[in-house]
């Protein structure tokens, strides 16, 4: 994802959305001669992808487009039992003007832009031009046409704000960050608020694990969710299965991937046997769910504290954006970028592989969040004395580290993908291979400890029994007597026991703080 200049976005409205397909219909007809009813169904049956309607379409297809109308006599409507002015289509199918009206108008409701007869045998689809004879309103329908060809393009992306009705139209299918008229930033691609150096597939399955963490709808929906829907491996649109074999296909027609159920594996690479995902070890399984269960709360942890600093900036700050002052707008506008980039860094970093790259990348990170504090603390030295030349320097300079610092993370993060790891299998590695050499330390440890403990308690039985002499080198008897004493007689002996034993005892519970 890039940060664009505003020459390099256009934005448009519904009508010059509907002039582009309208447009395309219009090739599809000169090429093709079919009828632009005709055109129009095939755009948007295939994605608005002429090269696949031209390598797919034969006559026999197209007899399930042509869908004119035939006014007949006043007769009884089949479906309503009321003698009123029946309307055909070329299937033959028939009904009144209301209940066809009906029909279309409940269709349209439920965000079908590709309507069929109303039999349920008959798979005629009715073209745009009928369907504007019956309806009173056909924004509605030209809505849904207008969904349609945005999700299959790339280049043109509708404002996520509800109130705006404007589409942003690039120079590219490169994902960028881009600026509404109306003032909501979002990601050209999946519309969502900016969030690079993560990506847009990233960004979703965080999102998602973070739903599973904090649920935000009821309990009996999301067990409903969890049992009989699933998600494509590849655009992670949910998918139900309402019958049928295991063989899916994904629903999103920028996907259409085709995978199994049962393991969500792509059907290309899964081949005609049964798969055996349910032969994995329930072992390996749990230890996946701890290692991946361990490294998401290690980086929601740190997601949730760089989205709480981007959220509750000083408003010293955010007034700042709108100084007249080049310096201190252009200092305010950096740090508000770099603490929405430390957050979106975290998302990047938790689908990295463990290694060299994510170890680099946690320094870059670690220089900009220095960098954004520094400027944080000039920003708010500088707006009360905005007279100090030592200030102003100062905060002219982080600002400076900051950009410099911004720069280099975005391009060390552009060759990021071929180091993702989206499965987070190389982390289960190393928190595998980290659990097996804690296992096997707590193991020694707790075979020495036992050792130590069965030594110092044989000892200290030992002592207590009435025959029992601590052994003391001749050179400690000799000094002893010197100074009068007597180390061997049972008096000192059994002052030399005690004090054997409050020392071994200190020694004990020493050892056992160190190691538990």
């Amino acid at each position: 994802m890039a940060f664009v200049k505003d020459s390099d976005v256009q934005f448009i409205t519904q009508k010059d959305v509907m002039f582009i397909i309208n447009f395309k219909v219009s090739q599809l007809h000169k090429t093709t001669g079919f009828d632009p009813d005709q055109c129009l169904n095939l755009l948007l049956k295939f994605g608005f992808n002429k090269k696949v309607i031209l390598k797919t379409c034969n006559e026999q297809f197209l007899t399930a487009l042509q869908s004119k109308t035939e006014q007949d006599e006043p007769e009884e409507c089949y479906v309503c039992c009321l003698d009123n002015q029946i309307i055909r289509l070329d299937c033959g199918h028939s009904a009144c003007r209301n209940c066809w009206k009906s029909y279309l108008i409940r269709k349209i409701e439920d965000g079908n832009c590709l309507i069929e007869c109303m039999d349920p045998k008959c798979k005629l689809l009715i073209g745009k031009s009928v369907i504007d004879e019956f309806m009173d309103d056909v924004a509605s329908y030209e809505s849904l046409i207008i969904n349609s060809f945005v999700k299959a393009n790339n280049t043109i992306t509708k404002c996520p704000d509800s109130n705006c009705l404007l589409f942003a139209k690039t120079n590219t299918a490169e994902p960028q960050t881009v600026t509404c008229t109306c003032g909501r930033i979002f990601c050209s691609s999946c519309s969502q608020d900016p969030h690079f150096p993560a990506t847009c597939r990233q960004q979703q399955l965080w999102s998602k694990k973070c739903e599973l963490l904090t649920p935000k709808i009821d309990d009996d929906s999301q067990q409903w969710l969890l049992e009989h829907t699933k998600e494509c491996p590849r655009c992670l649109m949910t998918v139900e299965k309402q019958g049928g074999c295991t063989l899916m296909t994904c629903s999103n027609k920028k996907c259409r991937l085709k995978f199994c159920w049962l393991c969500r594996s792509d059907i290309a690479t899964h081949g005609i046997y049964y798969c055996n995902s349910s032969q994995l070890k329930a072992e390996k399984a749990r230890l996946d769910s701890r290692a991946d269960l361990a490294n998401f709360i290690t980086h929601y942890n740190r997601f949730e504290h760089y989205q709480n600093s981007y959220k509750n900036i000083p408003p010293m700050i955010s007034d700042a954006i709108e100084s007249s002052e080049p310096l201190l707008q252009k200092a305010a506008y950096s740090y508000f970028n770099a603490r929405k980039m430390l957050t979106n860094s975290v998302v990047f970093g938790f689908f990295l592989c463990n290694g060299e790259y994510s170890d680099k990348f946690k320094d870059f990170l670690h220089s900009l969040e220095i960098s954004t504090d520094q400027l944080e603390s000039s920003l708010l030295n500088y707006l009360p004395s905005q007279g100090s030349k030592r200030v102003r320097f100062e905060l002219f300079e982080h600002h400076q580290d900051i950009e410099k610092c911004q720069k280099e993370l975005l391009e060390f993060c552009a060759k990021g993908q071929e180091f993702e790891d989206l499965n987070g299998q190389s982390y289960r590695d190393a928190w595998k291979k980290a659990h097996a050499a804690r296992v096997n330390n707590d193991s020694f440890s707790q075979f020495f400890s036992n050792w130590l403990f069965a030594s110092v308690l044989i000892l200290a039985l030992l002592v207590f029994l009435p025959d029992f002499h601590i052994w003391l080198p001749d050179f400690s008897v000799a000094y002893g007597k010197t100074l009068g004493i007597d180390l061997r007689d049972d008096t000192s002996q059994s002052y030399l026991r005690t004090v054997f034993l409050s020392l071994v005892s200190s020694f004990v519970v020493g050892f056992f703080d160190l190691i538990g």
